[in-house]
């Protein structure tokens, strides 16, 4: 919001801000700050579609009786990975930033999956 507001001569129109990147293009702000703007909205909606498999796995991971401690380190871990992912997803222009952000987010999708189906071994070991 502050490099937007920034970009838009210090006002931050607030009415519709889902058109103030289009507002940015139109004002000719130049083309590597609208670049940014663009990886940084990318990256916030990434965040939603994550959202949801990462609240999952800690809901269940907690109905099926998994530890406290390894839902708190898993909740922790995804917190550390989603930062990372951000700070390399927005500041990342090269063929090497986008590598390690595919890689930043495979290992937190093995996390979230790993933890499910510790959650289902223990859920059916629970059951016997």
């Amino acid at each position: 919001m502050h490099l937007m507001k920034k970009a838009l001569g210090g006002v931050y129109p607030t009415t519709n801000p889902r058109s103030n990147l289009e507002l940015c293009k139109k004002k000719g702000v130049p083309e590597e700050i609208i670049q940014k703007l663009e990886r940084m909205q990318a990256a916030h909606q990434n965040g939603y579609e994550n959202f949801c498999l990462i609240s999952a796995t800690i809901l269940t991971a907690n109905f099926c009786g998994i530890e406290n401690r390894m839902i708190n380190l898993y909740a922790a871990g995804m917190l550390v990975n989603r930062i990372i992912y951000n700070y390399v997803y927005v500041n990342g222009t090269t063929e090497i930033y986008g590598t390690a952000r595919s890689t930043v987010h495979t290992l937190g999708m093995m996390a979230s999956w790993s933890v499910m189906l510790i959650s289902a071994y223990h859920l059916n070991v629970r059951k016997v």
